[in-house]
Order: structure tokens, then sequence, then C-alpha cells
């Protein structure tokens, strides 16, 4: 009887150490979501986040080649309640040289943002803030 105690003990405590190391390597994972996505965060003058489920708004990205021109613009993502809105890197092509993605924002009557900000063109994942006005 010891010895059953004793085998179920150890398999118990293994099964608690592989959950553990899984729970914390999943954990560190997500540490640095930008480095694999394009993110974009609407927020208003005052820095609070556009809630996108009051405010009917999403986030398109667009591909432009070397000359700034459209090639492809990709379905348009709805933003969070938090004011974010993610796309993973690799459900949009791999840029060549020259090229650049073009953040877009369709927003509805009554607000605006500055269309020609210089941060709105991007050639690498990472984190895009998008300032908001209401008219």
């Amino acid at each position: 009887m010891k010895k059953t105690v004793k085998k179920l003990s150890l398999i118990l405590s293994l099964a608690l150490v592989v959950l553990a190391f899984g729970m914390f390597a999943a954990a560190c994972g997500d540490d640095d979501k930008s480095s694999n996505s394009y993110d974009v965060k609407l927020v208003y003058a005052d820095g609070s986040a556009v809630d996108g489920t009051a405010v009917n708004v999403t986030v398109q990205i667009c591909l432009t080649d070397a000359a700034g021109e459209t090639v492809n613009c990709y379905l348009p993502k709805k933003v969070a309640a938090d004011g974010t809105c993610s796309t993973k890197a690799d459900e949009l092509p791999a840029l060549k040289s020259g090229e650049k993605f073009h953040i877009q924002v369709n927003l509805p009557d009554g607000y605006s943002y500055d269309e020609s900000a210089a941060n709105l063109y991007v050639t690498a994942p990472g984190s895009v803030t998008v300032t908001i006005t209401k008219n």
C-alpha cells in the first residue's frame, strides 16, 4: 500500500511540475505581442481609449508600393472596447523593398483623424497610436 501511495504522489508531483512549466511558458510567450503583429490603438486627445463598441470604428491596413500608391487594402477589423485592433503579421504579405503598410481608420460621421500623419505608414510589426477627434 505504501509503495502505491508513493508512486501516486510522485506521478501527481510530476504532473503539477509539467503543468506549472507549461503555464509559465505560455505567459512568457505573450510578453511582446507587437513583435509579430500590427497593433493600432485609438485614443482621444485626452489619452482615453476610443471604445470601438460604442463608436462604430474599424481599422484597415493597405499595402502601398514604393511610389506611395495603394496596391491592396485588406478587410477592415473592428476596434475593441479598449480601443485596440490587432492584425497578425502572418495575415499580411511580406513587404518588399520600398513597400509599406498604410493604416486607415474608418470612422462614423462626426469623427476625424489626421490621415496624413507619418506614423500611419509602417514597415514592420509594432504598435501605432492614432488620435481621434470628435467634431
